[in-house]
């Protein structure tokens, strides 16, 4: 997979993360990659999209969605290493900071 800028991630790259996550998740990605469920969509889905999408089994929702949230706790969790670096060690002056 490579890249772990998510929101960028294609429909193929959604589909491997996908795969990963066993087989009653891995059934649906064929139907998900032509729908062309990409990184964006991928993180802001909501259990109505997976319907829309072909996963009707709420069991099978509760895992892709349970996923997700990790996935995007994940990615807030490189932002604000992102940013902490910028304000602790590049010096860059914060809104709050600025107004001092």
């Amino acid at each position: 997979m490579g890249s772990l800028n998510i929101p960028e991630w294609s429909p193929d790259q959604v589909a491997e993360w996908m795969s990963g996550l066993g087989p009653k998740v891995a059934q649906y990605v064929p139907e998900l990659r032509d729908k062309g469920l990409n990184g964006a969509k991928l993180l802001t889905l909501r259990c109505d999209d997976l319907e829309y999408l072909g996963v009707n089994i709420i069991g099978h929702q509760e895992l892709i969605l349970e996923a997700v949230e990790h996935l995007r706790n994940f990615l807030l969790g490189q932002y604000l290493k992102v940013m902490d670096y910028m304000i602790n060690v590049l010096n860059i002056p914060t809104k709050n900071s600025q107004e001092n």
